[in-house]
């Protein structure tokens, strides 16, 4: 096998306003910062995302934080060493603990050098066959009227999966309502735990609405109480929080603690991992979906190859590139038609950066 090493780093920083902020019941997003990574071998570079947030509102793990530890931790070993396949990099990462979307976001570009080093697609690199990927596009409301319009626009941009943002205050009859109303259109709710105090009989009215899944209604530690709500409710559960590595999928199915994993790739530590976490779901029929981190297109091509794998089951957190930009920091936007997000046959994942619109919201860059 042919060996290679990275001989140019490249990282930036950036923050882009929101083109419709929103609040969620964990915070209120008005803007994204976010970490370009680019890993350079003669004249093809490979291009990651570090999606963690800002402040420590949904991980530990901060975009300073992430920063630090690539430039002083990661990078140095990183250029040190010697690759035959994106793999190698764990075993080289392995002494340093935790820090998973920092490790995450560089993996990603090598995983994208490696494909354009071979001259094909990532998704096949990793043993996909589909390249049209279910969208999806998640709704966040504070009043009934924005719930209906922004549900009425979504079947208008052609998605056929839509995630509502719920809590035990949410409206009951105008979640059954909308949901009536698009009897073809995949429903999720996603609680992100806020169920976690709920009294039950508030709980089981959700299990009435017809939603398709109901995604981490408690803590992420609270594999217990998710074990008895699956074994209760008629509507699938689903665990994103809770799922932040391979073990944690191999605890949902030991103790069948939820129907459906959301596979965040940035939150296990990379494609490498989440791949492995898709095959061992499909092994065991267990669903599998993409969620989705506010992310740019770098990430979310990255993701879009994952969601070609045969083990991912249902519509992933796909949204347009315009859904949350006003421009993307890719050349070639990501769209939606007839409810599919199609995957660019190129080597590699598929986009290259925009560099006119990346330097209009860069604020710091590190070299190596």
């Amino acid at each position: 096998m042919e060996l290679f090493k990275i001989e140019h780093v490249k990282m930036r920083k950036i923050i882009v306003p929101l083109k419709n902020p929103f609040q969620t019941k964990l915070q209120h997003v008005q803007e994204r910062e976010a970490i370009i990574v680019e890993l350079s071998t003669g004249d093809q570079t490979g291009l990651g995302e570090c999606v963690a947030f800002t402040t420590p509102w949904y991980t530990e793990e901060t975009i300073k934080m992430a920063w630090f530890v690539m430039k002083h931790y990661l990078i140095p070993e990183l250029l040190k060493a010697t690759f035959t396949h994106p793999d190698d990099l764990t075993n080289y990462f392995s002494h340093i603990k935790g820090n998973r979307m920092a490790k995450a976001a560089i993996e990603q570009a090598l995983w994208d050098l490696y494909a354009k080093r071979q001259q094909r697609p990532l998704y096949e690199m990793l043993g996909g066959s589909r390249t049209a990927i279910d969208a999806g596009v998640v709704v966040t409301w504070q009043t009934v009227e924005e719930l209906k319009q922004k549900v009425d626009r979504a079947v208008e941009d052609g998605y056929t999966r839509v995630k509502i943002k719920v809590s035990p205050q949410s409206d009951i009859e105008a979640l059954t309502e909308v949901v009536q109303k698009y009897p073809d259109l995949l429903f999720f709710a996603d609680a992100n735990s806020t169920f976690t105090s709920c009294p039950p009989v508030i709980l089981e009215r959700f299990d009435t609405i017809g939603f398709r899944l109901f995604e981490q209604p408690f803590r992420e530690d609270d594999w217990l109480d998710h074990q008895r709500l699956t074994e209760q409710f008629t509507t699938p559960i689903a665990l994103d929080e809770s799922i932040r590595s391979y073990a944690d999928a191999k605890r949902l199915v030991r103790m069948h603690a939820a129907d459906c994993i959301v596979l965040k790739p940035g939150r296990v530590g990379g494609t490498s991992r989440s791949a492995n976490v898709i095959r061992f779901a499909k092994e065991h029929e267990v669903d599998v979906w993409l969620g989705g981190m506010i992310e740019f297109g770098i990430s979310k091509a990255h993701n879009l190859a994952l969601a070609s794998l045969e083990g991912v089951t249902l519509p992933g957190d796909f949204s347009a590139s315009n859904h949350f930009w006003e421009q993307d920091i890719i050349r070639e936007p990501l769209t939606v038609a007839e409810g599919k997000m199609h995957i660019i046959e190129a080597p590699g994942i598929g986009v290259t950066l925009n560099e006119d619109v990346l330097r209009s919201y860069e604020y710091k860059r590190f070299e190596s």
